[in-house]
Parts: C-alpha cells; sequence; structure tokens
C-alpha cells in the first residue's frame, strides 16, 4: 500500500472530526494538502479504499452503489481499525435513511465496537449520533437526546460539527411535547448561530420552522421565514408554513413550494408529502415505492449490545418506518404529521 496514501487518509479521517491541525500537520508530512480537502469536499481522487467511494455515493444518495462499496470494504482482508468501523457506520447510516430502524441500530453496534478496538474517538462521537437520529426517528426521543449528548461530550475541542449536534438535540427536544419546546427553541438557535458547517444554519432553521408550526405560533415562523433556504430545509420550511396556514389558498401555495423544493431522490419523504397532501384534498405526485426506488434488500448484522450510552434499548423494541412496508391509509392531516417526526429536521 502506498504510504502516502495511507497518511493522506489519515488526514482526511482527522478532517472529519474537524481536527483541522492535525489534519493539516499529518497533510504537509505527505506533502499533499491538496488531496486531503478533496477528500473532505467528498471528491475523493483514486479510491485506495472502497470505503472511500461508498462515503462519496451516499452523500449522492446513490444507495446501493454506496451499500455494494461499504461491503467491499467489509470483505477485504486489508480491512480493519477505523476503515471497518467507517464502512459499517456506512451501512448503517443507509438503514436508517430508508426506515430500517433495527438494522440500523446493529450495525452501530457493530460500527462502535469496531472504532473502540482502536480508541478512535471522532468515529465513536459519529457513531453515538447516528444512534441518536435513529433512536429519533423511531419515536424516542428521550433515548434520542440521551445519544446526542453522548455524542457531544466525544467531539473534541472546536469541532466544526457541534453547531450540527446541537440541531439534532432540538430536534429531539421538540419531539418531547410541551415541556421541550424552550429547550427545542434556544437549542436551534444555538445551531444557527454556532460556526462550522455552512448547512448547519439552514436545518436548523428548518428544524424551528417545523417547532413553530407544531406550536401553532406564526411569530416564530415569520421569524424563520426571513432566511434564504433551499432544497431540503426550504421543503421542510414550507411545510410548516402550509400546516399552521388557516387559508386553503395560502396552505396550496405552500404544499407547492414544498413538492418544488423536494429532491427527487428524498424517497421517504416523498411517500410522506405525497399521502399528507392528499389527505387535505391535494395531489402533488403519486407516492413512491421504497423497495422498487431502492432496488436492493439491506443485509442483517449480528445483534451487539451497544456500550457507554445510557440506558441502550434493546433492538427488537424498535419498529421499523411505517414506508417500509404497506403505506398506511390515513384520511386525517395530523395523523400523517405524526410519522412527519420519523424525518429530519
Amino acid at each position: 500500500m502506498n504510504e502516502t496514501w495511507q497518511e493522506v487518509l489519515a488526514a482526511w479521517r482527522l478532517a472529519e472530526a474537524g481536527r483541522w491541525v492535525e489534519a493539516m500537520d499529518v497533510a504537509r508530512a505527505c506533502g499533499d494538502l491538496s488531496a486531503v480537502l478533496a477528500q473532505r469536499a467528498r471528491h475523493p481522487g483514486p479510491d485506495v479504499y472502497p470505503v472511500l467511494a461508498g462515503w462519496r455515493a451516499y452523500y449522492k444518495a446513490e444507495y446501493q452503489s454506496a451499500l455494494a462499496a461499504f461491503l467491499d470494504q467489509l470483505s477485504t482482508s486489508e480491512a480493519g481499525g477505523w476503515l471497518t468501523a467507517w464502512a459499517t457506520l456506512g451501512v448503517a447510516k443507509i438503514a436508517s435513511d430508508c426506515g430500517r430502524w433495527r438494522t440500523a441500530l446493529n450495525w452501530c453496534a457493530c460500527a462502535w465496537r469496531c472504532a473502540a478496538k482502536g480508541e478512535h474517538v471522532d468515529l465513536l462521537a459519529q457513531v453515538a449520533g447516528t444512534r441518536g437520529e435513529v433512536l429519533l426517528r423511531a419515536g424516542m426521543a428521550s433515548e434520542s437526546a440521551a445519544a446526542f449528548a453522548e455524542d457531544l461530550a466525544l467531539l473534541p475541542a472546536g469541532s466544526r460539527y457541534r453547531g450540527r449536534v446541537r440541531c439534532y438535540q432540538a430536534h429531539a427536544y421538540a419531539r418531547l411535547g410541551p415541556q421541550g419546546e424552550k429547550a427545542a427553541q434556544l437549542a436551534y438557535r444555538l445551531a444557527i448561530h454556532s460556526p462550522g458547517e455552512t448547512d448547519t444554519a439552514s436545518f436548523a432553521t428548518a428544524g424551528l420552522a417545523l417547532l413553530a408550526a407544531r406550536m401553532r405560533n406564526p411569530a416564530i415562523l415569520e421569524e424563520t421565514r426571513a432566511r434564504e433556504l433551499r432544497g431540503l430545509a426550504r421543503f421542510w420550511s414550507a411545510v410548516a408554513a402550509a400546516r399552521i396556514s388557516n387559508d386553503e389558498g395560502d396552505r396550496k401555495h405552500h404544499i407547492a413550494e414544498a413538492a418544488s423544493s423536494l429532491p427527487q431522490f428524498y424517497f421517504a419523504e416523498r411517500w410522506w408529502l405525497a399521502g399528507w397532501t392528499a389527505a387535505w384534498g391535494i395531489h402533488v405526485f403519486d407516492a413512491p415505492t421504497l423497495h422498487k426506488t431502492l432496488g436492493f434488500e439491506l443485509p442483517t448484522a449480528p445483534v451487539i449490545p451497544m456500550t457507554r450510552v445510557e440506558d441502550p434499548v434493546p433492538a427488537d423494541e424498535i419498529e421499523d418506518a411505517p414506508w417500509w412496508g404497506i403505506s398506511p391509509i390515513l384520511k386525517d392531516p395530523e395523523a400523517w404529521w405524526g410519522i412527519r417526526d420519523a424525518f429530519m429536521p
């Protein structure tokens, strides 16, 4: 194996954890800082390790290609340490996005065990965060908040991901009901003004808009509409505006805005929007079928108990997403709103 590429990949791992000073030191030692920056931008050069191709495909929502690359990494005789942990975490993320939450929790457990062997604290933080996402989507807000708290505690000082985790914490607080609303508002506002990733402020703004819709608070919603949003963040912001509106024409306008903002590859969100709007008597598009959209089965993982997470939830207590099997036929928009909690933000 080319030693320089090993060093570049090590720098990439440090950059993923927000440890930029260490990443740059390693990059300078191998004389190719641009390669590290390219890796961090999700556009890797030669695919020395399949896991890199897997994450590149994952961030394009090309789940079938991503899964093949992650499993390729796991099958190689050279797999081990952080490479195995990153590949295993990738499978967990795919399972989570596809609504296979029990499968996702099992793969999270595998990723945690792999990362813990090498004491990769940055990977442990990523696994804790992914576990928090799964629990949140599965309707376990308290357990999710605990996982995100652990994620935040594991992040190195100065990590650029702190704002993202605060945003996820806000999602969990918002789902706790009235007792979590004030904490959610604070966490969203902290996330909006946290330095780091450029997308965090947009998703925190969309989350705050959804909280305003949940609270039936038009003042907070109007505050969030002042920020220009794009893509998925704009979609959820428009959904929030449609829900809180009492005017049929205004609601239709916001629903049209939501439909036009939603990228094609967000199949689960499209499924939800189709059902929610149908309950309003509005047809935006036909609901996609998840299994036909993906075209593949997710692999199972051995059940391995998590450690260092408060009150771990057995995977057999988790129900998979409602869109995985037979789509429910719900006539009440508020019933569809309950299903909305399975999504981010």
